[in-house]
C-alpha cells in the first residue's frame, strides 16, 4: 500500500498506524491501494490519521489516544469504555473516546457513499493507543467497525477482514475521483502507480480497447452508528439523502446497470470517434450523452461513478498518426533498428564472457543494500542465537510505544534497528528481542534508558512480532526479563521470554540470556 502524506498527524497513535502501514510494503501482494494519511475531508472536522483507498473497498482509520498503556481494554461502540477495569471518563459528555469519531465517520462514509453510489464498501478502524494488548468484544456491534492497537499484523487482519479480497475492482479514475474528494490538493497518481496497486485499467483505457470495465458489486453502506432503540438502518443514494434499505438496494442494482449500459456506450462510440467525429457541448451543460462537454470540481468528480451518466473521458481523442516517411529512404530507415538491435546482442555477449572469465575467483559481488541482510547465527557464552527478524527506521517514535514513544517525539533520535532472535540452551528456547536507538548525543541516550527503566513505561515494538515470524506467530512477553544499556550515544532495550513456558522476571537463566545478548548484533 503506497502512503500519500496530506496532513499532520490526528493522534499520539497515528505514529504507530503509519508504522503499520509502512510494514506492508508497496504493491497489491498484501492488500494494494492509497493510504491517504492525515486527511481531513470534513469542514471543520476532526481529521483521520488515514483513510486507505483500495481497489475493493474504502476504509476509514481514526485515532483514539488513551490516558496510558491497558492490557484489556473493553470498548463498546455505545457505551462506557474500561482500561483494565478502570472505567475512561473524559472532560466532555461523550459516552466514550470514540464518539466523535464515530459521528465523523458516519458523515464521511455518507458522502463517499453518495460519490460511488454505494458500490465500495466503506469500513472503520478505531486505532487505540499507545498500547492495548486485548480488546473486548473481539468483534464491535457494527459488522463494519473494528477496534485494534494498530500492531502491522493486528491492521492487516482488521483490513483483510473488512475489505473483501474477490471481485471487480475499481478503476484509477474512480481511486482518483476518491482521493480528491478526500482533499482536492492531494497529488495526483499517475494510472501505472495506481495500477500497480491493484486499481483497474482507466475506463477510458478499456474504451479504446472496445470493452467496458465491469462494475463493484452491490454493497450497501452500514451507518458507523448503528440505530438505537431498534431502529431501522439507512442508506445513502447518490444525492445522499437517506433512503430505507430496500430502495437503496432496488436503486443501487438499476444504477450499476445503467452505468454498464453507458460504459458500453462508450466504447461503441469509439468508432465514431476514431473517424474523427467531435463532440459539441450543448448550451444546457448536463454530460448526458457521449457529445456533452466536460464537467469540472465536483460535478466531474461525481460523473466517475455516476449511474445516469457517462464521463466524457471515457471517449478517448483519436491516437495520432504516424507521419510516412518519404519512400526513397524507407528501406534505410527499417535498417537503422536491425543495426542498433546487433549493437545490443554484442554488449550482451562481451558481458556474459567478462563475468564468466571472473567467476573462478569465488568473490561474490557487495550487495547493494546490507540492511536487507539477516545476521548469521551466532553462539555466545554457550548460548545460540538465532536470526528470525529485524527492522531498521530513521523514526524512531512508529516502532516504539508509551513513554519511551513520548520521550522520542521530544528528543529525536537519528535510527532505531530491531532484531528479533532465538535463543537455544540445553533443552530449552527464547525469544529475545532487541532494540538499539541512536542518538546525535550521548545524553539523549542516558535519559531515554532513565526513561525506558520504569515499569509500565513502554518501550520498542518486537520486530517478529511485526511481522508475525514467531513459531506461532505473535509472542507476548510478559513477565519477560528486561535489561538496557547504553554504548556511546547509543542505547540497547533488550527483552527475554520462554518460547513455550511460562516466564518469570527473576528466572536466572533468562537473565543469563539477556545479558548475553548485550553483544549479540543487530545487522
Amino acid at each position: 500500500m503506497r502512503l500519500l502524506r496530506v496532513g499532520e498527524p490526528a493522534s499520539t497513535v497515528a505514529a504507530d498506524v503509519r508504522a503499520g502501514l509502512t510494514a506492508l510494503g508497496r504493491g497489491p501482494a498484501e492488500l494494494g491501494g492509497i493510504a491517504v494519511v492525515g486527511v481531513q475531508p470534513l469542514e471543520n472536522g476532526p481529521s483521520f490519521d488515514a483513510v486507505l483507498v483500495m481497489p475493493r473497498g474504502i476504509v476509514l482509520v481514526a485515532g483514539i489516544d488513551l490516558p496510558g498503556p491497558a492490557l484489556h481494554l473493553e470498548a463498546p461502540l455505545h457505551g462506557q469504555w474500561k482500561a483494565d477495569n478502570w472505567p475512561l471518563v473524559g472532560k466532555s459528555a461523550a459516552v466514550n473516546p470514540a464518539s466523535a469519531s464515530l459521528r465523523a465517520a458516519d458523515e464521511l462514509a455518507g458522502r463517499l457513499a453518495a460519490l460511488t453510489n454505494g458500490s465500495v464498501p466503506i469500513s472503520l478502524i478505531l486505532a487505540v493507543g499507545p498500547f492495548v494488548e486485548r480488546v473486548t468484544p473481539a468483534k464491535a456491534e457494527n459488522d463494519r467497525v473494528r477496534i485494534v492497537h494498530p500492531r502491522p499484523a493486528a491492521l492487516l487482519e482488521a483490513i483483510t477482514e473488512l475489505v473483501p479480497a474477490e471481485g471487480p475492482a475499481c478503476t484509477v479514475e474512480q481511486a482518483r475521483a476518491i482521493v480528491r474528494l478526500l482533499d482536492s490538493n492531494a497529488p495526483i497518481q499517475p494510472d501505472d502507480v495506481l495500477m500497480r496497486e491493484g486499481f483497474a485499467a482507466g475506463a477510458a483505457a478499456l474504451a479504446r480497447d472496445g470493452c467496458a470495465p465491469a462494475l463493484a458489486e452491490e454493497a450497501s453502506t452500514v451507518p458507523m452508528s448503528p440505530p438505537a432503540n431498534g431502529q431501522a438502518s439507512t442508506v445513502r443514494n447518490g444525492t445522499g439523502d437517506a433512503v430505507p434499505p430496500a430502495a437503496a438496494g432496488a436503486s443501487s442494482v438499476t444504477a450499476q446497470k445503467a452505468k454498464a449500459a453507458a460504459l458500453a456506450a462508450a466504447a461503441q462510440a469509439r468508432q465514431s470517434t476514431s473517424a474523427g467525429t467531435t463532440q459539441q457541448p450543448d448550451s444546457s451543460g448536463t454530460p448526458q450523452a457521449a457529445g456533452k462537454a466536460q464537467q469540472s470540481g465536483t460535478e466531474r468528480i461525481r460523473a466517475a461513478f455516476a449511474a445516469d451518466d457517462r464521463p466524457t473521458d471515457l471517449i478517448p481523442p483519436p491516437l495520432p498518426k504516424q507521419r510516412p516517411a518519404p519512400s526513397g529512404r524507407r528501406s534505410q530507415l527499417r535498417l537503422l533498428p536491425i543495426a542498433a538491435v546487433l549493437v545490443v546482442v554484442a554488449g550482451l555477449v562481451a558481458a556474459i564472457v567478462m563475468a564468466t572469465s571472473t567467476s573462478g575467483t569465488g568473490e561474490q559481488p557487495e550487495p547493494a543494500n546490507r540492511a536487507e541482510q539477516r545476521a548469521q547465527d551466532i553462539t555466545v557464552d554457550g548460548v545460540q542465537f538465532t536470526a528470525v527478524e529485524r527492522w531498521d527506521n530513521d523514526t524512531c517514535q512508529d516502532l516504539t510505544y508509551g513513554d519511551v514513544q513520548a520521550k522520542l517525539q521530544q528528543t529525536p533520535c537519528t535510527r532505531i534497528r530491531l532484531a528479533s532472535y532465538l535463543a537455544t540452551t540445553p533443552g530449552k528456547q527464547a525469544a529475545v528481542s532487541l532494540a538499539v536507538i541512536d542518538f546525535a548525543d550521548p545524553a539523549h541516550a542516558k535519559q531515554l534508558k532513565a526513561v525506558a527503566d520504569k515499569p509500565g513505561s513502554g518501550g520498542a515494538a518486537d520486530a517478529a512480532n511485526m511481522s508475525e515470524s514467531w513459531p506461532d506467530g505473535k509472542l507476548t512477553f510478559h513477565h519477560a526479563v528486561y535489561h538496557s544499556v547504553v554504548h556511546g550515544n547509543s542505547v540497547r532495550l533488550v527483552r527475554v521470554a520462554w518460547l513455550d513456558r511460562p516466564s518469570t522476571d527473576k528466572d536466572r537463566e533468562l537473565d543469563r540470556i539477556a545479558k548475553t545478548a548485550f553483544r549479540v548484533p543487530v545487522e
